[in-house]
């Protein structure tokens, strides 16, 4: 018996109780609304926040990729053709241009130009009084360090040389980063005889691989 009147209590409802109307669903009610709207509010400002604070690194990153990623990409291309690919740097972008046979430019044959990305830009070191070279000992007295060589190249053979140099494989290091911000500077180090790519990023005052 208690088994029904429990079931009978549980469907029958109760006096003043309010019946639902056909059709009609229970929804939110405005301060909960309000509530809500107040919630999605703070959780965007403080992700905007976030980027905000992130996005320089982010970018400095990307920028360093991209001048390993040409740096490789050079190299690759020197010894699939059989050709010399010169690595050129100019204001913020790297190009890589063929070479004919006797190191004059084919200017009709550019192989890739690339931007770096965002507010980075190739960077002095000496801009955010950095004196420590990076592990790789590879020079750190320009924004772009090869030894003195101003003109460098990849060789059909796959060795980075100067061109006022040939066949003598040359380190370097390439520095990029964002004015004003000394946590964006990147070092992109490469080892001429094997081109072996490091990247290096500025922290706490000491080189970390990145």
């Amino acid at each position: 018996m208690w088994f029904i009147e429990t079931v009978k209590r549980s469907f029958i409802p109760k006096a003043g109780a309010r019946k639902p109307v056909p059709g009609h669903h229970a929804g939110f009610s405005l301060p909960e609304l309000l509530l809500v709207l107040a919630i999605i509010g703070i959780m965007a400002s403080i992700a905007v926040v976030a980027i905000d604070r992130n996005l320089p690194g982010f970018q400095a990153d990307r920028a360093a990729k991209q001048v390993s990623t040409a740096l490789r990409e050079a190299r690759t291309l020197a010894m699939s053709t059989r050709h010399d690919v010169a690595v050129n740097f100019v204001g913020n972008q790297i190009r890589l241009d063929a070479l004919g046979l006797n190191s004059e430019k084919v200017s009709s044959i550019l192989l890739a130009d690339r931007t770096l990305t965002g507010d980075t830009a190739f960077i002095d070191p000496a801009n955010f009084e950095i004196e420590d070279d990076t592990p790789d000992n590879f020079g750190n007295d320009a924004a772009i360090d090869f030894g003195g060589a101003e003109n460098v190249r990849f060789s059909a053979d796959g060795f980075l040389e100067s061109s006022a140099n040939p066949d003598n494989p040359i380190n370097g290091t390439i520095f990029t980063g964002i004015a004003g911000n000394p946590n964006t500077v990147r070092a992109i180090t490469i080892m001429g005889s094997t081109g072996i790519v490091h990247i290096w990023g500025w922290s706490n005052g000491q080189w970390v691989r990145r």
